[in-house]
């Protein structure tokens, strides 16, 4: 039995389609209504080609279905940003090439890939920290006044002292999954930044 080598080019936007997709006139048909773009957005994937319905694909149908699955649980990650890859034929062509020609490429998000085309990496990252760097201290700040109002009401209403209790530790969670969400950002964009500074100067 004979199987379909992929073969892969990235779109406009950024977004790699496989040219053998059964489906690859219609993402590449030029001037798409935004509702086509959406609809292009919903089934650009490997699952919606007749080559895997058929199981006739260089990736069998069985190891699409697990590189889905490790993708759903963000197992494959941004190079340069850190955040979850959402397409899987980012992945795939990161697999083809790396088994057929041996060339490690790395995963990069579409975001990341029109700043690259723009020249405007850097940039952004700079923007995200220079905007973000004060929200969990700002956030901090209110979580404290918020506890004080909740003492005060708590000495005034003691019939409210349980919903308070409950609302504080609430806020607590939401304060600490704000925080790490920041941290986690923070170490992969300058991990990240790294990895750009490093190979642009070769």
């Amino acid at each position: 039995m004979s199987f379909v080598e992929p073969s892969f080019e990235i779109d406009n936007k950024g977004r790699v389609i496989c040219q053998y997709h059964s489906q690859f006139p219609f993402f590449m048909k030029p001037e798409k209504t935004t509702l086509e773009e959406e609809y292009v957005d919903k089934i650009l994937t490997c699952k919606t080609c007749q080559h895997y319905k058929e199981n006739d694909c260089f990736f069998p149908k069985l190891e699409v279905d697990r590189i889905e699955s490790d993708r759903n649980r963000g197992h494959f990650q941004c190079k340069l940003c850190g955040n979850k890859i959402h397409r899987i034929l980012t992945i795939i062509q990161r697999l083809y090439v790396k088994d057929r020609f041996n060339i490690d490429i790395p995963l990069i998000c579409c975001d990341c890939y029109e700043s690259l085309k723009e020249n405007s990496l850097l940039k952004n990252f700079k923007h995200f920290v220079s905007e973000k760097k004060y929200d969990p201290m700002i956030s901090f700040e209110f979580l404290i006044i918020l506890g004080m109002v909740a003492i005060l009401l708590a000495v005034f209403l003691p019939f409210l002292f349980q919903f308070l209790i409950i609302f504080i530790i609430y806020w607590i969670f939401v304060l600490g999954f704000y925080i790490y969400y920041y941290i986690r950002r923070f170490y992969y964009i300058n991990k990240g930044k790294k990895y750009y500074t490093k190979f642009s100067k070769k």
